[in-house]
């Protein structure tokens, strides 16, 4: 009786010692405990062009400078669920859950948006041309307040935002350089806001009439 007894505990020793070993090397949200690099690109949000100067930082780790390309590395992040902010000087720092894989992973584009100055605004919406409502990438959008010029570039979605108008009424004009197609409007800039536009249809328009 005695030898099946030990015989018993000893095995549910053993059952409930693989159980807990199982649990551990199934892993949680944290990944397995290896790490992988982290790229990406820092855009302004307003111009799309890339931002040199920018920092990206996730688990701990922080990317060198961009440089002219807005490309940034982070190495030696731990694999799993991680938050990768991306940070520049005179924009508003980005950030976004990244899944990284041992492998590798790119977190994808960034858009900054550039810090508003005192006694501006900004205006935005989605440029689209006009019948289709097809969205247009790479559209050139405009600002002119009195002797000042803002310009801004449309996302791939056909999203845009002009920042750092002088607050007072603007001129904006939108062109699509591919289907030359055009479109404008006269917003009225508030400091410190930014004012959403809701969808511009770009066409075959008469030309805006000269700014007053």
């Amino acid at each position: 009786m005695k030898a099946r007894l030990s015989l018993g505990i000893i095995l549910a020793l053993l059952t409930a010692l693989t159980l807990v070993a199982g649990g551990c090397s199934s892993g949680g949200g944290g990944g397995g405990g290896g790490t992988a690099t982290v790229t990406g690109t820092a855009v302004d949000d307003g111009t799309t062009a890339r931002i040199s100067g920018a920092v990206a930082r996730a688990d701990g780790k922080a990317s060198p400078p961009t440089g002219a390309d807005g490309n940034f590395t982070i190495a030696g992040v731990r694999t799993g669920t991680r938050t990768v902010t991306v940070s520049a000087p005179n924009h508003v720092d980005q950030s976004r859950a990244v899944t990284v894989h041992s492998g590798g992973t790119t977190a994808g584009t960034f858009y900054l948006p550039p810090v508003l100055q005192a006694g501006k605004g900004a205006v935005t919406g989605i440029a689209v041309l006009a019948g289709s409502l097809v969205p247009v990438s790479g559209a050139i959008i405009e600002a002119q307040a009195g002797t000042v010029w803002v310009e801004a570039r449309s996302h791939p979605d056909g999203r845009f935002t002009v920042y750092n108008v002088p607050a007072g009424n603007a001129q904006v004009t939108f062109y699509d350089s591919v289907s030359h197609n055009s479109a404008w409007q006269t917003v009225q800039i508030q400091d410190g806001i930014t004012k959403n536009i809701g969808t511009v249809q770009l066409g075959n328009w008469p030309p805006p009439p000269p700014p007053i």
